[in-house]
C-alpha cells in the first residue's frame, strides 16, 4: 500500500464509482478496478460494496478514509514546505465571523494585499464554532474567533476586544422590560455564533427564557427589524460608531450598554499547533499582532 493507492481509493469513494474515478484521474476503468482489488487483497478486507449503480464504502472502507485524507494532507504540506521561499506567496485561507470582517478586517486585508501581492488570500466567514472546526480540519490556516477556545490541538493569541451592547427600539426603556412586556423577539445569527451564546446567557440571568429567537442572515436585516420595533439584538458597540450609523439607524434604534463583565468579548486568532507556519501565514500573524 502506498500513497497513490490511497489517492485512488479516496477518489473512488468521493465519486461513488470506478468509471467516474477513472475520468477524474484520467485513466481507464480497468486500472482503477485493479488498483482497488490489489489494495483490498493487501488489507484482506473489502473496502466497497459493488452494484450496478456504483460503489459504497464498507465499514472497513469508512475507517480507512480518514487515514487516506490525512496522508494526502501531509503530502500536500510536505510539497508546500520544500517549495516555500522566505518570500510570502501562494494560497492563504483565513476565517472570520462576519462581524469581525465588517468591523476590523478591511484595512488589514487591504494593507496585507498591497504588501504581499504574491499571496492569494481568501477569507471565509462563519460562526466561531464553524471556523474552529475548519481550522481543526485544516481547511483554514487560521481564523479570528471569539474566545475562549479550548482544544489541545490549537494555539491562539488575542487580537481585538469587542464591547457588546443591546440595540433596542427608540421607544423601549431597556431590552429586558421590553422583552417581558411587549412579547418582542430577539434577533440573532445562526447557532454557533458566540454573540448569540452571550445573549442567551444574559437573558437567562434576567430570567427571560420564554422568548422567540429569530435567526437572520445579515446585520441589515437584524437592525431593520429592531428599527421597526419588533425586537432587540446584541452586537458590538462599534457598529454604532460607524459613519453610516447616524444616517441609517440612529433615528429608530437606541444603544443600551451592559456592565463590563457582560459586555467585553475578546477576539483571538487561532491556528493548529502543528500547522506549517508558512511565510504567508507568518507575515499575516505579525501584521495583526501589532
Amino acid at each position: 500500500m502506498n500513497a497513490s493507492d490511497l489517492q485512488v481509493f479516496k477518489v473512488v469513494a468521493n465519486e461513488g464509482g470506478m468509471t467516474k474515478a477513472a475520468q477524474v484521474l484520467n485513466t481507464v476503468q480497468s486500472n482503477i478496478t485493479a488498483r482497488i482489488r490489489i489494495l483490498e487483497e493487501e488489507l484482506r478486507v473489502p473496502l466497497f460494496y459493488r452494484d450496478k449503480k456504483g460503489v459504497k464504502l464498507t465499514s472497513a472502507g469508512e475507517r480507512l478514509i480518514p487515514y487516506a485524507e490525512k496522508i494526502q494532507e501531509l503530502l500536500a504540506e510536505a510539497k508546500e514546505i520544500v517549495s516555500q521561499t522566505e518570500v510570502p506567496q501562494g494560497a492563504l485561507r483565513i476565517g472570520s465571523p462576519e462581524t469581525t470582517a465588517a468591523l476590523r478586517l478591511s484595512n488589514i486585508l487591504s494593507d496585507y494585499g498591497k504588501k504581499h501581492s504574491d499571496v492569494d488570500l481568501s477569507l471565509v466567514t462563519g460562526t466561531s464554532e464553524f471556523l474552529v472546526e475548519n481550522v481543526l480540519n485544516r481547511n483554514l490556516e487560521g481564523a479570528f474567533v471569539s474566545s475562549p477556545v479550548s482544544d489541545s490541538l490549537l494555539t491562539s493569541f488575542p487580537v481585538f476586544q469587542e464591547e457588546m451592547v443591546f440595540y433596542i427600539p427608540k421607544t423601549a426603556k431597556d431590552p429586558f422590560s421590553f422583552l417581558r412586556n411587549q412579547k418582542a423577539k430577539v434577533y440573532v445569527f445562526c447557532t454557533g455564533c458566540s454573540y448569540r451564546r452571550r445573549l442567551e446567557k444574559i437573558l437567562t440571568e434576567q430570567n427571560i427564557t420564554q422568548v422567540k429567537m429569530m435567526e437572520m442572515g445579515s446585520f441589515d436585516g437584524i437592525l431593520a427589524c429592531v428599527g421597526a420595533g419588533l425586537g432587540v439584538t446584541l452586537l458590538p458597540k462599534a457598529f454604532s460608531e460607524e459613519k453610516t450609523w447616524k444616517a441609517r439607524w440612529s433615528s429608530n434604534i437606541a444603544v443600551y450598554g451592559l456592565k463590563k463583565s457582560e459586555a467585553v468579548v475578546p477576539t483571538v486568532f487561532v491556528r493548529r499547533k502543528d500547522t506549517f507556519l508558512s511565510p504567508a501565514l507568518k507575515s499575516f500573524m505579525e501584521m495583526i499582532e501589532k
